[in-house]
């Protein structure tokens, strides 16, 4: 699917301190008609399928007062190749973690979700637009919006990481 417009999303990663809250809201107070969203950091996803992590409630309500969108980004736990590669040839972990982001998405009131999934293994390739189609179907009958980002790893070297590929998935 394309997007109809441009929109400029701002990053929020994974802030352990209510100062680092205060210092990212300025931050945004000071583009407050150049964004349209914002992507907090907000859940790891295990190989088990089981979260950890939370969105940040001043980010949320920041977002909901301002009328923004909002993304909880989910990553694959410490990036690491060998979790990403277990999720990804688990469906009872992807159902549990899916069941659990729906319901996140619902209570918070979320735009939607992005999942960052780093350090994919290249024959994980088939296994990754599985779970996009599964999380597609199901966050878009729920209301709930999907964005990938993804850096596949294609080499052991990390200057040959940047091939990409592309997610085909209905919807």
């Amino acid at each position: 699917f394309w997007l109809e417009a441009q929109e400029f999303l701002f990053y929020v990663l994974r802030q352990d301190s209510p100062k680092d809250h205060s210092a990212v809201a300025f931050d945004l107070n000071q583009y407050p008609n150049q964004i349209d969203g914002l992507v907090v950091q907000s859940y790891e996803v295990g190989a088990d399928g089981t979260l950890s992590g939370y969105v940040n409630k001043d980010m949320l309500d920041y977002a909901h007062q301002h009328h923004l969108k909002i993304f909880a980004m989910v990553t694959n736990t410490g990036f690491a190749s060998k979790k990403v590669q277990a999720f990804l040839n688990d469906e009872n972990a992807q159902d549990l973690a899916l069941q659990v982001l729906v319901e996140e998405c619902k209570q918070q009131k979320l735009t939607g979700l992005q999942f960052d999934f780093e350090n994919i293994p290249e024959q994980e390739k088939f296994q990754l637009n599985k779970f996009a189609e599964k999380a597609s179907s199901l966050l878009h009958t729920n209301r709930c919006q999907l964005s990938f980002t993804l850096f596949p790893r294609t080499s052991d070297f990390p200057s040959l990481r940047n091939d990409y590929w592309d997610l085909k998935f209905k919807n």
